[in-house]
């Protein structure tokens, strides 16, 4: 949250905000910022990751908001401003922290997740009903199996259509149905990729002195 130019003093680097990197060269050790030629004696790849989308079907397919960062997070909640109906596509650990922070704030929070419980990948059945009643307690919903198919704007907000043929009234969807590892730029740039950028115990990639860190690494067990 520092502001860039106390960050930079405070390393002692440099810091371009708002800047993209157009493709990397590792052969010659060296990154492009569209024509502009960085080179680099190490490369470190933190990228993260980005939000996974789902087709849906409908004319409300942009009031659908993935949340991945502050600005998306300031997006939804302009787009909610004066409106309580809040439908959460998911209920893993993300899913379960909005409905958790929407609902104490004034939300009206319903849950759309294609699993029997809630945090399937994290919790003991037990946990996670104790869990969903504490949310259930806050007033949120869940719907627990269908999916989200359709969303299509009504003349009070807008209408869920789920799989199992439920409808849900919402004024506007927030997606929290997982992320993907950002890796274009390093598949292109020569990398091994699989569902991150493939590297060592130490965090190496298959190019000397590249190495990735986070949401974008995969760490290979053979090596």
């Amino acid at each position: 949250m520092a502001e860039p130019g106390a960050m930079a003093e405070q390393l002692k680097a440099e810091v371009r905000t708002h800047t993209r990197i157009s493709g990397i060269d590792p052969g010659h050790k060296r990154l492009w910022i569209g024509e502009e030629s960085v080179i680099y004696r190490d490369l470190i790849l933190a990228w993260g990751a980005e939000t996974v989308r789902v087709p849906i079907e409908g004319d409300a397919a942009d009031c659908v908001f993935p949340i991945n960062d502050l600005e998306d997070y300031a997006r939804f909640r302009a787009a909610a401003a004066g409106k309580q109906r809040v439908l959460l596509l998911g209920a893993g650990l993300i899913g379960c922290e909005f409905a958790n922070d929407l609902s104490l704030g004034g939300y009206e929070v319903q849950l759309v997740a294609p699993c029997e419980q809630v945090m399937p990948t994290l919790l003991h059945p037990a946990a996670a009903a104790a869990v969903q009643a504490g949310l259930e307690s806050l007033g949120a919903r869940f719907h627990l199996g269908p999916v989200l198919t359709r969303l299509q704007r009504v003349a009070d907000g807008l209408e869920a259509h789920l799989s199992d043929g439920q409808v849900i009234p919402c004024d506007v969807v927030v997606s929290a149905i997982g992320l993907r590892p950002r890796i274009d730029l390093a598949a292109a740039a020569g990398l091994q990729v699989n569902r991150g950028v493939v590297v060592d115990r130490h965090l190496k990639t298959s190019h000397a002195n590249i190495y990735a860190l986070g949401d974008c690494a995969e760490v290979d067990g053979l090596n």
